[in-house]
């Protein structure tokens, strides 16, 4: 559970980061949508170490998950362009569905359905950005 609460953490600061960089025609349309993603990253994260915390008796380390996470965003870090942006955050959708995938074996039936319910905001997130990104 830890590795899909870091890589929520570092999709978070990625589409913030996004949301602050990126520029262009569709800018005003990709600064909203940008928005809304890295505060629904925000709190898929606040339910995933919630649930670590609350279920589970491994220790979590919130300050390490944040310094890696932030390593994780930081890719890209030169360009200002929304869809190197979006190519990036696609990537890591498509990595938290398969970490999910092969966190639901162990889960709880609780934990299963919020961990369902991310995949299934992933994948919404996913088609829209690959719509955007026009490789469907």
């Amino acid at each position: 559970m830890q590795s899909i609460a870091l890589q929520l953490r570092a999709l978070q600061f990625l589409a913030h980061r996004a949301h602050n960089e990126c520029n262009g025609l569709t800018f005003f349309q990709e600064h909203d949508f940008l928005g809304g993603l890295y505060k629904s990253y925000e709190d898929h994260y606040d339910d995933v170490i919630e649930r670590i915390i609350g279920l589970e008796k491994e220790v979590i380390n919130i300050s390490q998950i944040n310094k890696e996470a932030v390593e994780m965003s930081s890719v890209n870090s030169g360009s200002k362009d929304c869809g190197v942006f979006f190519k990036v955050i696609l990537k890591g959708e498509e990595d938290l569905c398969k970490l999910i995938k092969a966190a639901m074996p162990k889960a709880t039936d609780g934990t299963q359905n919020l961990l369902q319910a991310i995949a299934d905001n992933s994948e919404k997130t996913q088609y829209k950005i690959k719509k955007r990104l026009a490789i469907i």
